[in-house]
């Protein structure tokens, strides 16, 4: 036989109705985590009373949030003790009474304690220390007692008791209302809901949202007979305290939410105790006002006979958790930090939610898909379902909810700076990184025919910085073997690499991998995702830290051979003044199929202009007799053509692109010639630049991409 008073003087419940919230944008299907029973610990009170009822006060907004919270427990006897040290002492208050109380609740509004217990007593307190006699309407037992809002309490009890309600005019008066109960014993109650007898829930009729008055009360369905003893709020994906959990004999679990139609369903809960309490934490607090959908996070906890604890993250799955007792547990209350629950023979236990918040294992790093789309990318781990939410600084918008940053300057092609913001959620905690994704030309290309003489592949780039001891790290490579395993069938078959600056040979390769640095540089392919190179192979590379200037990558055969061959510049620096500015390329081009193909790659959240440009005649400037008369270019990204441009001086724009050319130091086109040029703006992303021949004739051309500031 249980030794709680409803075994004496049928059933007293306390219904307790504490939470904080907290919102963040986040995941689905979230799921419960036991803990060990070392996350509980018992705390001395000095009684072994029964404890019926527990509440944490409101903190007026004037109170740091490292002040704790005051806590005021009530119990048989009359017995009531508080705490203001987050439980860790507690101390027994003179309640004048030997009632049973079986309910407490706080008003900030008010700046009032309120218990209530048998025989209809009302006790009040301004500090939870001193207490006072309040006139009661009834003479029958009261089982719980809420905040109603707006410094209103409301309470009820047993069959006849109706509701009570206290309001904030200072007469300390309390007035009884039939709100429709019946016959039915009521002992959980919300604002707008209270739940007792034979599964008993009743709404009240004028769903305002207003606290007060509460003149009529429906019944309304539920999907269990059994006796309820207790209900709370907990917060679903709409981003409002939308979900309501009841709970009460034989293991019974309701809940009602938006996912459950906005009716009660039940919840297995792999238990048949009678479960008594229930509250909810929250584990998480980001609001994110942008969005029209919120979820919000945290834990739902519900105590119960023989030392029951059960918790879930979603009100869903439920698991049990352990506790170091085997007391029947009463009411269960949470504080910004800290979980409390009450029970028999003295018993207050004092836990924290799940501590295991995700924790970011792979920072956020910049990459680009096969098809050149750009991304950020990070790996979190933790336990439950997991929420990516990324934000762009700028604005402060939420624009992704994957690992997984697909474009993001698809979201902002306008503004900066590019600084993105990861939040990794679970229902127990946030974590948060963040990436300045550098705006900067990351790696360039040009595949072309390498011959003798004119028909050299020769890659030009240009490193940007504001001083001479700013460096970039550059990954260049001229690949001919490889290039069979993609098809080429005439690819160079040993490519030597030469890098120079003006006429300085600053260094050069034949064969990468018998370099002693052979390991770094595929190292460096690897972080710039560039196609791992046969090794051993005759392709070659160079890992360089190359100051400002200008320079340019030779290709040439290694006896005297010819083939295609593809030259490559990659940009490992991290993000700083210093750059990869632009690029040009310079081979022979004919209409057997050895056109020229430059490839590059914007990297950052924001759009760039470039100049694009394809000179023949301009050649014949430079001593060049063999140049291409009527080049033709046309820019593509993945397989899609998205601009072509032949004689530059008769596009829409002619002076535009002589003024950007003239900014940015590239030699002037003649006037009137037939070299092709293109001034566009594109969003970070892979690119080629293709250049043929608009009359079928062939010759050496030049490509160029230029960054325009």
């Amino acid at each position: 036989m249980e030794c709680h008073p409803h075994a004496r003087l049928a059933r007293l419940v306390p219904c307790l109705f504490q939470f904080v919230l907290g919102a963040l944008l986040a995941a689905t299907g979230a799921t419960s985590r036991a803990q060990t029973p070392g996350n509980w610990a018992v705390r001395e009170t000095g009684t072994t009373a029964n404890l019926w009822a527990i509440v944490a006060a409101e903190r007026p907004s004037n109170v740091p949030s490292t002040v704790p919270r005051q806590l005021v427990v009530v119990g048989e006897q009359g017995v009531i003790l508080t705490s203001t040290d987050a439980g860790e002492t507690w101390i027994r208050c003179e309640s004048g009474t030997t009632a049973w109380l079986t309910g407490v609740a706080y008003s900030d509004a008010a700046r009032r304690f309120v218990a209530v217990g048998e025989g209809g007593t009302i006790l009040s307190s301004s500090d939870g220390v001193t207490w006072s006699r309040e006139t009661s309407p009834t003479p029958l037992r009261l089982n719980a007692v809420i905040n109603a809002g707006s410094g209103h309490f409301q309470a009820v009890g047993e069959a006849g008791a109706g509701l009570l309600e206290r309001s904030n005019d200072g007469l300390d008066q309390w007035a009884r209302i039939d709100a429709g109960f019946g016959t039915r014993s009521m002992r959980g109650l919300l604002p707008s809901l209270a739940v007792g007898d034979g599964g008993g829930i009743f709404a009240r009729a004028e769903s305002t949202g207003q606290p007060v008055p509460a003149q009529s009360w429906n019944l309304v369905p539920t999907p269990s007979l059994a006796d309820l003893d207790a209900l709370a709020p907990a917060a679903t994906a709409d981003g409002y305290l939308t979900s309501v959990i009841a709970v009460g004999a034989n293991g019974t679990i309701l809940e009602r939410s938006p996912s459950t139609g906005g009716g009660f369903v039940q919840r297995p809960s792999g238990t048949t105790e009678r479960l008594r309490g229930v509250s909810y934490k929250f584990g998480a607090a980001l609001r994110v006002i942008t969005l029209t959908v919120q979820v919000l996070l945290g834990e739902r906890f519900v105590v119960g006979n023989a030392g029951t604890l059960l918790r879930s993250a979603d009100g869903n799955v439920w698991q049990r958790d352990s506790v170091p007792t085997t007391h029947n547990l009463n009411a269960v209350t949470a504080d910004e930090t800290f979980v409390f629950i009450v029970g028999d023979a003295g018993t207050i236990l004092k836990g924290g939610g799940s501590t295991q918040a995700p924790v970011i294992i792979s920072q956020p790093t910049m990459g680009y898909t096969s098809s050149g789309e750009p991304y950020i990318e990070a790996l979190a781990t933790g336990p439950g379902a997991l929420t990516y939410f990324w934000m762009q600084v700028t604005g402060s918008r939420p624009i992704g909810l994957n690992a997984r940053l697909l474009s993001p300057n698809h979201f902002f092609p306008n503004s900066g700076p590019p600084i993105y913001q990861l939040y990794v959620a679970n229902a127990f905690g946030i974590a948060m990184s963040e990436i300045t994704a550098p705006q900067r030309f990351l790696n360039l290309s040009a595949r072309a025919a390498v011959g003798l003489g004119d028909s050299t592949l020769i890659g030009g780039f240009t490193v940007a910085s504001p001083s001479p001891e700013q460096k970039r790290t550059l990954l260049i490579r001229a690949v001919g073997p490889t290039l069979a395993q993609f098809g080429v069938t005439h690819a160079l078959a040993a490519p030597r690499l030469s890098v120079y600056s003006g006429s300085q040979l600053i260094a050069t390769n034949t064969g990468w991998s018998g370099q002693a640095n052979a390991a770094a540089i595929a190292d460096a392919a690897r972080q710039v995702a560039a196609f791992p190179l046969a090794n051993p192979s005759a392709d070659s590379a160079l890992l360089l830290d190359l100051a400002a200037g200008n320079y340019t990558a030779q290709v040439e055969s290694v006896g005297g051979a010819t083939g295609t061959a593809l030259v490559e510049v990659y940009d490992l620096g991290a993000p700083t003044t210093a750059r990869l500015a632009n690029v040009s390329t310079r081979s022979l081009v004919n209409p057997g199929g050895a056109e020229l193909i430059s490839g590059f790659v914007i990297s950052g959240g924001l759009r760039k202009t470039v100049l694009l440009r394809a000179a023949g005649p301009a050649l014949a400037g430079f001593g060049l007799t063999s140049a291409l008369a009527r080049p033709r270019l046309t820019l593509f990204r993945g397989t899609t053509a998205i601009a072509s441009a032949g004689a530059w001086i008769q596009s829409a724009n002619p002076s535009a692109l002589s003024e950007a050319a003239r900014r940015i130091g590239a030699f002037a086109f003649p006037a009137n010639s037939a070299d092709a040029a293109l001034l566009i703006e594109l969003e970070p992303g892979a690119y080629t630049l293709q250049v043929t021949s608009e009359d079928g004739g062939s010759g050496v051309a030049l490509a160029e991409v230029y960054e325009v500031f």
